[in-house]
């Protein structure tokens, strides 16, 4: 008799497992970001973030907070793109929120979600981090359902915004007239950020001009912002003189204030006259070596070498005048230079005033004495030799002379 084995059949059953990344855990992973990732400095502006749940995820991303940088103006006009999520603002935290209604609005593996919004960028310029976090519930609450954000948080680069006013920065400085002044001015944007932007035509004038005149190339292109001067021209001395920039669709500048004293005069045959009858005038005469024979040739003032007036060697006798003035008072600045003469610098010189046999004599400590008719002090030498002085004479008096 035959003995029957019994079939057993093993039924084994497959349960579906969720994929897994390492030991039971699912990935949960998202990332962030702005289009377009920069934003104009002190404007209000529209900007879009973007969140994606990782492709290669096992999980649905049901909510996500979004913390405003410091600086930022409270977002306005929350629009989420998709009609199942809503968005809100709570204490400078953006709260992006998949719909509790029917169906699952979560975002499922590779979707993502575009969050449009308004918020006005700092004036300080800079990357700003939009820190944020996900989890899978859409309540944003429950422990274990945290997702990673993979790639940096999300951030927005403060760039310079829209060219809006003018400003000088480099100031102008006190000078002569006739001589270059040099200044640069600076296209900046509302927040005072240099518009690297603007490249337009940037135009200068005198303020406080009165009779005065701006020489020299007065308008300049801009590069990166700035548009640099270097030979401006004001024709005659005076004080609080300032410079006015302008560009069309800009904001003007004015600089601060600066003096102009009178032309330096170089000056190699007869009478060298200052240009201006003014409070402060400047002259440069330069002594030039010569002997006997060519003392007719060059302006020179009676000096020596040896301390005594003509007792030593004089170079001529040709003066350097300063027209009547009708100021109170009017100071002269004589500078003497020495350009290396070989017999050395210049000891000290005269001034003398029109009809008057003598000398002026030195400045009291007070300045010009009531009924002199004017005075001189001997400022000293420079390194180089130079001799410097200055003269006071009263108004209305006659034309001073030095020699």
């Amino acid at each position: 008799m035959r003995t029957r084995t019994p079939l057993v059949l093993v039924l084994v059953v497959c349960f579906m497992l969720p994929a897994v990344n390492g030991w039971g855990a699912e990935l949960k992973e998202f990332s962030g970001s702005f289009t377009p990732a920069t934003a104009p400095a002190g404007t209000n502006a529209e900007h879009s973030l973007i969140f994606t749940n990782s492709a290669a995820g096992t999980a649905r991303l049901g909510s996500i907070d979004t913390t405003v940088p410091a600086g930022w103006t409270t977002p306005t006009g929350l629009v989420p793109s998709r009609e199942d999520w809503t968005a809100s603002v709570s204490s400078g935290v953006i709260q992006l929120r998949a719909s509790s209604g029917g169906g699952d609005a979560r975002l499922a593996p590779g979707e993502s979600i575009t969050l449009r919004f308004n918020s006005e960028a700092p004036c300080a310029l800079g990357s700003y981090s939009w820190l944020s976090e996900g989890k899978q519930s859409n309540t944003f609450k429950g422990p274990k359902n945290d997702f990673t954000l993979t790639g940096a948080q999300p951030s927005l680069e403060v760039v310079p915004g829209a060219p809006h006013h003018l400003a000088f920065g480099t100031q102008p400085s006190d000078g002569l007239a006739g001589q270059p002044l040099t200044a640069t001015v600076r296209a900046e944007d509302s927040c005072d950020n240099l518009a690297t932007s603007f490249s337009g035509d940037v135009s200068v004038e005198l303020g406080n001009a009165g009779d005065a005149l701006l020489d020299g190339t007065t308008t300049m292109s801009a590069t990166d912002g700035i548009a640099g001067f270097s030979n401006l021209i004001v024709d005659r001395s005076g004080s609080d003189y300032t410079l006015i920039a302008t560009s069309e669709g800009l904001l003007p500048a004015t600089s601060s204030a600066f003096s102009i004293v009178g032309k330096a005069a170089s000056c190699h045959s007869g009478s060298c006259t200052v240009n201006d009858a003014t409070s402060t005038t400047l002259a440069t005469v330069t002594i030039l070596e010569c002997d006997s024979s060519c003392e007719d040739e060059y302006l020179t003032l009676d000096l020596n070498r040896t301390g005594n007036f003509c007792g030593g060697r004089c170079l001529g006798n040709a003066p350097l005048f300063v027209p009547p003035t009708t100021a109170p008072l009017t100071e002269v600045i004589i500078t003497l230079s020495n350009d290396s003469l070989p017999n050395g610098p210049p000891k000290a010189f005269q001034a003398w005033k029109e009809g008057f046999e003598d000398p002026l004599p030195p400045c009291a400590d007070t300045g010009l004495v009531e009924g002199q008719p004017g005075c001189l002090d001997s400022i000293g030498k420079t390194s180089f030799g130079d001799l410097t002085a200055r003269l006071l004479f009263g108004a209305g008096d006659p034309a001073t002379g030095i020699r």
